[in-house]
């Protein structure tokens, strides 16, 4: 996979239909040398949290398109999408969703 994209498995987008698939692999950027899920990146609108690897394939949550303004994630916020990271990680590796072939192979 080229570090510019990622390729979404599952994409949930309240924004538009159909959902946006496009997602700029430098969104990850920051957590591409982290070993130890999970562990959280703000970026000028957007979130994203590493929620492991396996198989020489790492996995995220990725947030886009907060609107300006949005604040600081901390706080309950935190606890809430920590939260939610910890349930795909867990639909991800305990359901074997990650053993699902890449579809840009």
């Amino acid at each position: 996979m080229a570090k510019d994209r990622l390729t979404p498995l599952i994409v949930l987008d309240l924004g538009r239909d159909p959902a946006r698939t496009l997602v700029r692999g430098s969104l990850v950027a920051g957590l591409r040398d982290v070993q130890e899920a999970p562990a959280v990146a703000e970026e000028e609108g957007g979130i994203t949290v590493f929620l492991g690897e396996r198989a020489n394939r790492r996995w995220y949550l990725v947030i886009t398109d907060l609107d300006e303004g949005t604040p600081p994630l901390e706080g309950k916020a935190r606890e809430d999408i920590l939260f939610v990271a910890g349930e795909c990680a867990g639909l991800l590796f305990n359901r074997d969703l990650d053993t699902v072939d890449d579809p840009g192979d």
